[in-house]
Order: structure tokens, then sequence, then C-alpha cells
């Protein structure tokens, strides 16, 4: 098909585009592996590190010969400081026996896992990164299918909460500040039953509290399963055409622990979508935060928000619906950052074996282009079936590089045949950003950390032990949870920064928040505080800038989410500083 240029596109080829990506979702058959040359980087990027630190869980998805279509799709991981000691703890989604009570009554054997980081410093200097258990020490029962988490704190009261999306009812857990979390998901007002997957917090009225948007993927249900067959007429999974799409919902904080469901008034239940991945930001510039969600199978919705309490859906006329050829891919995992340091967030989202993941350029303005083949990223990405992914800039080179993790969703025959157990597992990706007139990104593989096989879901990035490297969470579907540390990152010169509102005793990531860090001689380099975005996880809000080879910054500007921009100079390298709203020098 002829490439359009997306926001220019007749009728008849937009109409055709929508019925072919309908057709286009999670049934189709896999493809054999393309072959291409991987360059290898010059050292081995991460290490696996979970054993070692004390990170050991296993997915159970709950199969049973069923082939029940959610035992495929789970599950996620957060990244969240929920005793405020300064170390980013871990918590681990746990799926579980896959039965109509267990997604009804509870789920007795399902066990989400909490892992308190106990990072220390050696006579050396250097980090020493453990984790212990605190599941139990935090009150935190099992129950229900767990899908995702998504990690802040609503309330404001200063400690990080939880919500998780499930298949069924899902929960809210409110942070009690002393190290336990209490379940409010029914005086919240938030218990709705569904299959739920990714989900965000923002603030998208603008008043001080942040909001809850809350994917719903398929109106599935045991009671209309059904078996579904591969070309060859074996038994295999559903894909998302099989059932009707879900409608998403939007929950507004009216403060005091309580929500409304606003999902009809606001618009954003006004149209369906298998909604599997959600990140918001600020894409037309006008400094409120719309929402990006990738649907499975259908065109991508981009919300926009009218400021009024309402959004209007304009990806078709924006250009971020379709792919460049007017088709609407598998999406699933998605990032949104400025990955050209135009002051601008681009969208890339990981799509189905056979297709392509697809980088949609922001031009300004909140109007995409479908820019994937000249940035080099088809033929890397089409072999591989991608869910989470997150922007990280592993070498602290200043330019964001993306890495994704893959894993099938049907039973691959060629491993089958070949004795590969289980038939779904495929490697991960790390894409490097080559900077230059011609951008590009480049696949590069080197150690048993990108090379090893497994069926990847949950993606969160995160600096674990604080050493100004990002490292990544990986949760594979009924496969152990990985944590690949960084070992290059630390070789560069950086700065952290976490921004922070509220009060001091109060003290509240400002989700939304944009920073941007002035070297002399360079491009600025800008970040967006955020913990969204991927697939079914939660990531480290504070913002990490690589620096290179620059030995200071000259200033820091941060744009808060009410519109206040404000100053910093003589800031440190090579450590973490907190901004907080109202202390720096207020830009006029």
């Amino acid at each position: 098909m002829k490439s359009l240029p997306a926001p220019h596109r007749c009728l008849l080829t937009c109409l055709a585009g929508l019925w072919l990506g309908w057709l286009s979702g999670c049934e189709q058959s896999a493809d054999s592996h393309n072959a291409h040359q991987l360059p290898v980087a010059p050292a081995p990027p991460f290490h696996d590190a979970a054993e070692e630190t004390g990170l050991v869980f296993q997915h159970d998805n709950g199969m049973s010969g069923a082939l029940y279509m959610p035992e495929m799709m789970g599950a996620g991981v957060a990244v969240f400081d929920y005793d405020n000691d300064g170390r980013l703890d871990v918590f681990a989604v746990q799926g579980g026996a896959l039965s109509p009570t267990a997604q009804t009554d509870g789920n007795p054997s399902a066990s989400h896992r909490l892992f308190h980081n106990e990072l220390e410093t050696n006579p050396a200097g250097q980090p020493v990164l453990k984790f212990r258990d605190t599941t139990d020490a935090a009150g935190l029962t099992p129950g229900g299918y767990g899908m995702g988490a998504a990690a802040a704190d609503f309330d404001g009261d200063g400690w990080c909460d939880l919500f998780l999306p499930y298949l069924g009812r899902n929960r809210l857990l409110r942070n009690s500040g002393h190290g336990t979390f209490e379940d409010i998901t029914e005086s919240a007002g938030v218990g709705v039953d569904g299959w739920h997957t990714s989900a965000s917090w923002v603030d998208y009225d603008r008043d001080g509290r942040l909001d809850l948007f809350v994917c719903r993927y398929l109106e599935w249900t045991f009671q209309n399963h059904r078996t579904c067959t591969n070309a060859a007429g074996a038994p295999d999974y559903c894909g998302p055409q099989s059932y009707v799409p879900a409608r998403s919902r939007l929950y507004k904080n009216l403060g005091a622990g309580r929500f409304e469901d606003v999902s009809l008034a606001s618009h954003i239940a006004s149209l369906p979508g298998a909604a599997l991945g959600v990140v918001t930001g600020d894409f037309d510039g006008d400094g409120w935060p719309d929402l990006l969600v990738a649907n499975d199978g259908m065109p991508n919705h981009l919300w926009i928000n009218q400021k009024d309490g309402t959004f209007r859906e304009e990806g078709l006329t924006r250009g971020c619906a379709l792919n460049a050829g007017g088709v609407a891919q598998a999406n699933m995992g998605v990032i949104a950052a400025d990955f050209f340091n135009t002051g601008r967030d681009d969208l890339f989202i990981t799509h189905l074996v056979g297709e392509h993941a697809t980088f949609y350029r922001n031009l300004g303005g909140g109007q995409f282009v479908d820019v994937t083949t000249s940035l080099g990223l088809d033929a890397p990405t089409r072999a591989l079936t991608g869910f989470g992914t997150c922007a990280i800039d592993y070498d602290n080179d200043g330019h964001l590089d993306i890495f994704a993790v893959n894993g099938a969703v049907k039973i691959v025959e060629s491993q089958v045949r070949a004795g590969i157990e289980p038939p779904l597992q495929q490697r991960s990706l790390l894409l490097h950003h080559a900077a230059g007139p011609a951008p590009r990104f480049n696949e590069i593989t080197a150690g048993e950390a990108l090379a090893q096989q497994q069926i990847g879901r949950g993606l969160a990035v995160a600096d674990l032990d604080n050493d100004g490297a990002a490292d990544l969470l990986i949760s594979n579907n009924h496969g152990p949870l990985r944590l690949l540390l960084n070992d290059v990152g630390r070789k560069e010169h950086w700065i952290g920064l976490r921004l922070v509102a509220g009060t001091t005793d109060h003290r509240v990531d400002a989700l939304g928040a944009i920073a941007t860090v002035e070297i002399d001689g360079q491009q600025p380099l800008r970040r967006r505080c955020a913990a969204d975005g991927s697939y079914l996880s939660s990531s480290d809000p504070r913002v990490l800038f690589g620096l290179g080879p620059a030995d200071r910054v000259s200033r820091v500007r941060v744009r808060w989410p009410d519109g206040l921009t404000e100053t910093w100079t003589g800031l440190e390298i090579n450590r973490y500083h907190e901004l907080v709203r109202g202390s720096g020098a207020a830009l006029e």
C-alpha cells in the first residue's frame, strides 16, 4: 500500500486502513525469524542480577490447557519508594489459578510480592544492592488475577500508593505510611469488574489531585470463552477480534480518598478500544495533559484535553492512529519521550510479529508522522512480538535509546518442532540512538542478558542502585522476574532530578513536570517526570540525564504541571537532586 502522509489521508484509504487494521490483530500467524546482522556492543551493557540481589519471583499465568486468552497477556511490575527511604522498592504482579471463582471471589493461590530495597555502600564506595521480601509485613493479602500496577501518591500525604488493574475487580491500596497498605477500593469508588490492563495517574484537570485512567481490553468472560485454531488447524489462543472491545475508564479524584467515574462525562467512554497501553503527555503543547491509548488490532486513540473536563479523540487526524500505510496494528506497549530534544514528545509503540514497531515523530502542535523506516526501526522489530518498552539512555551519552521485551502470544510452530519449551520465548531488544544529521537506531547485542529467551511482558526502567545508570526490571509471563543492572552508564557523567510538589511534610512526585538541562555549547536535554507508559508497569518517576563528556550543567529549568516555570543553577553532576516547586527562581 502506498505510504500516505498521516494528516492528509483521503477518507477511502482511512476506512480501508481501519478495516484492515481490525483484521490484523493478534490472530496473525507468527512469521519466521527474519535474519539480519546485529551490531555488537563493545561491552555487555547489562547483567541479570535478580537472584543475587534477592529478587526471586516466578509468575504463574494459571494455564490449564483451556487456552484462556488472559493467560498469555500478564503481567506487570512496579517500582516505587513505599517507605520514603530514598531507595526504590519493587512490586511484582502475580496471576495464579484462572477460573470463574478466582476471577470473582478472589484467588487464594495468587500472591503478589513486595521487595524492600536495602541498598548499601561498601567500604570502597560502591553500591551493594539487596532486596528483602516484605509482602506479609506490608499486609498485602492475595486475591484476584493481577494484570498490572500503577504507583503514585494519589492523596498527597507524602506516601506512594498502588493501583492494581485486574482481570476481575481492580484494587486500590493506600499507603499508611507505616510500611503497610490498606485496601480502600470500595470506599474510593474504583472497584469495577472487567479485563483491565495498564493504568496511568494523571492530573487531567490541573486541580492539583492525581486522577486515574484505566485501560480496559476486551469483554472477555469465562462464559463467552471460545476455542480458536491456528493456520494449521491446531488449537491456539484467540486474538482480540474474537471478542468485543471494551471501553476504558477515567476517575476524577475528589479528594479525601474518593473518586468519581467521569468516563462518560469526559467522553473517554464514547469509543471502545482494545486498550493495552497508555501514556500521558502534553502532545499538542498547550500545557494540558493528553492521553495516547495503544489499542490492539485497532486504531490508537489520541485523547486531546479540551481544558473543560472533556477529551476529544483525534488520533486519525493527527497521524498516530494508523501506520504510514494506513493500517491499524497490534498496538501494545508505548513510549512518549522527546527523543530528539525538540521540546515535543514522540511516540514509539510495540507490535505483533510480522508487523514492526512504529515510531511517530511529533512535528509540533500535536501532529505526528510515521518515520519508522527512516530511523531503521522496521527490520529489527518485525520478527518479534513486543510488549513492555521504555526510553533509556543506557550509556549516558545524552541520547535516548529504546529497550523492548518480547514474547509471542501464539504457539510458534517452528519452536515446537525444535523442542523449545515453552515455545513462546523471544529475546529482548536494545536499539541505540545513533546521533547525526540523519539519526537512526541500531540494534545491538552483547552479553547473556540481551540474548536470553523469555516471554516478556511488563517492563519498568529505574535506577535501583542510585548510581546514575538506568536499570531494567522485566516481568515474564509464566517465568521469573529479571533485573538487568546497567554496567556501562556510570562511565559517563550524569545528573538526576526528583521533581516534587506539595508541602515540606507531604512531598509528591510532580507527574507531568518537564525538566530541561542546559549545557554550554550543546542542545538542551529535555525529560518528563512520568511513571506510566510501557505495558502494565510503573517506572521510576525521577528524571535522569546522561551528560556524556560534559562536566557541568549551566542551568536546570522545570515547567511544573500548573504552568509555573522555575530555574536552578550550580547543581553538582553525578548525583541526584530534589527540586521542590517554589524553591527555584521563577522564570517570567
